[in-house]
Formats: structure tokens, C-alpha cells, sequence
């Protein structure tokens, strides 16, 4: 990594290793008999084997709501838009200051970052945010990476621009795309990524070799990105589009015993944004980096506004 003065550090104390109780398990019965057939079709059948592992990990599955996620989604204006044929759900809290967007990870939802909502609305700021397809209150099955990044350009077009973007996990990866396609006068002053995957090639790679199948596999289930989307899978790298991002106030927020997306791709990341500020967290795990107190007092503190109507 390359040395950095901006790098600062989080200790959480307890290490979490845990998942939110309103997440489905990684692994079920199903999954468990899915991969034993999946790796006896694999050789004679690849392009079939590749199309069941991308039904299947294309479909997030609903998390529960808790009742503060509830009682906080009362107090939203709530607002409905049309994506290629689906409904999606989208949200404001606060009516008047600087405004950020939010952006939801995979199988998450806006409200997840419900004690970051609190927070930057009792600051002074508008807080929107978008469920995406097959997510949170939006209708749909199933999402991927193109979907949140086309989504999302949409919702901006809409209800942009903003001061700040924040985005977490997958939805940090589409939030880094976006930021680095909009118009240099369209872009948020400050980009905070949470645990965000610097390119998606990488957990492909992770879910093929977890289900133990072969490279001929991993090449079609690659493949699909661009046959349905129209943009080969290396076009999804952040790290391309650096250039475009460098001149903004970016903050890198990773976490060394996330077991989701390591701290050494934010590290990756780094190397391509070398001006960025990098909160390096101890003991977050991959779901309390967006909610632990010490992360709500560092973006806080690095929000940069000149004033706010409070």
C-alpha cells in the first residue's frame, strides 16, 4: 500500500463476526444439494451449470425489519419510480440543508443504516436513499452490480445532485461507478465508501471456488454480465475510473476482520486513489461498519460543509 497521511485507525474492542439477526443464513439444504449436482454437470454441461450459480446468487432475498427500521420509515417521505418494468421504493428524511445519499449493500436496505439516518438528519442534513430491485420495499427477485449502478443513475437524475454519497459493500461499488460517469459539475463534493469491493471479478472468482466448480464455469458465469448487460465485467472496475475521482474528498472505511470484502481491497483501492482519507477499523466485522459509534463520529466530523441549517 502506498504510504498515506491520511490514514487513520478504529479500535471496536470485541471482534464481530456475527450477521444481522433479519439476514437469511449463507447456506441452506437447498445450496447444500444445489453445489453437489452443480459439480457433477459442470464438464459435460458448463454454460447450464454457470446459469443455475447465477440464478441462484443473483437472488438476494428479503431481510426482516426490525421495529425502529419501521418506526424510522414512518417519519420518510416515501416516493415510488419506475425501473425497467419494476416498482422501486426510494426515501427523504429531513426538508431542508445539504443533502447525501445512501446506498445500500446486497440483501440490505436503506433503513439498515438507520443510526446513520438519525444521525446526519439531527446535523442538519436531507438524507435519500433508494431500495433497489429485489431489495428492502422495491419489487423484484432478483438484482445485480448493473442494476444498482443504472438505478441509481437514474434516482440521480431525478433527485440530484447531492453533497455527499455515501455507499456500502456492493452498493459502495455502484456508488464509486456512478460518482466517477456523472458530469464533474454533477458530482458530490465528498464520496464515502463502506467496505465497498473495489472490482467484481474477484468474488465470481470466490463463488465458483466455493461451490468447487472449474474455470470453464467461472468463464460463462463472467460471461453473463456483459450478455445481459451490455458491459464485459472488467467495465465494472472502480479502480479504472480513478482519474475521475481523485480530485474529490473520498473516504475509504474498511474493516481488518471483515470476512465479506478484506481490508486489503480497500488497500487495493487506495493504491488507485492515492489522496483519499482511509479509516482502517479493528473488530467491525463486515455489518457494524456502518452502524459502530465510532464510524457516525468520523463521517461527522469529515462531512465538510460550510453551513447548515440546523
Amino acid at each position: 500500500m502506498q504510504s498515506n497521511n491520511k490514514i487513520s485507525y478504529l479500535d471496536a474492542g470485541q471482534i464481530d463476526r456475527g450477521r444481522p439477526a433479519g439476514r437469511p443464513p449463507k447456506t441452506n439444504r437447498k445450496i447444500e444439494f444445489m453445489k453437489k449436482v452443480l459439480r457433477a454437470a459442470q464438464y459435460p454441461a458448463p454454460r447450464w451449470t454457470a446459469q443455475k450459480v447465477w440464478a441462484e446468487f443473483t437472488r438476494p432475498g428479503r431481510t426482516r425489519w426490525n421495529e425502529k427500521q419501521e418506526a424510522l420509515v414512518e417519519q420518510a417521505h416515501v416516493d415510488m419510480f419506475d425501473y425497467q418494468g419494476t416498482t422501486l421504493t426510494r426515501y427523504r428524511w429531513g426538508s431542508e440543508g445539504p443533502k447525501v445519499l445512501l446506498v445500500h449493500g446486497w440483501r440490505s436496505k436503506i433503513v439498515d443504516f438507520r443510526k446513520l439516518i438519525e444521525t446526519l438528519v439531527n446535523q442538519g442534513f436531507v438524507v435519500e436513499g433508494v431500495d433497489f430491485r429485489a431489495h428492502g420495499r422495491s419489487e423484484g427477485s432478483h438484482s445485480a452490480l448493473p442494476e444498482f449502478y443504472d438505478a441509481l443513475t437514474q434516482h440521480h437524475k431525478d433527485w440530484g445532485p447531492y453533497h455527499a454519497v455515501m455507499g456500502y459493500s456492493l452498493g459502495g461499488l455502484a456508488s464509486g461507478l456512478m460518482t466517477a460517469h456523472l458530469a464533474k459539475e454533477l458530482q458530490p463534493q465528498q464520496l464515502f465508501l463502506f467496505a465497498a469491493p473495489p472490482y467484481p471479478y474477484y468474488f465470481f472468482e470466490d463463488i465458483i471456488n466455493e461451490l468447487n466448480l472449474g474455470k470453464r464455469v467461472l468463464k460463462r458465469f463472467a460471461g453473463f454480465v456483459e450478455e445481459y448487460y451490455n458491459r464485459e465485467i472488467h467495465w465494472w472496475d472502480l479502480r479504472s475510473y480513478a482519474e475521475h475521482l481523485n480530485h474529490l474528498d473520498v473516504h475509504l472505511i474498511y474493516d481488518e476482520h471483515d470476512e465479506t470484502v478484506p481490508l486489503t481491497r480497500g488497500q487495493q483501492l487506495l493504491e488507485h486513489l492515492p489522496e483519499a482519507s482511509f479509516l482502517h477499523g479493528k473488530g467491525l466485522g463486515h455489518y457494524k461498519i456502518i452502524s459502530h459509534e465510532g464510524i457516525l463520529d468520523y463521517v461527522t466530523r469529515n462531512l465538510k460543509v460550510a453551513e447548515l441549517v440546523r
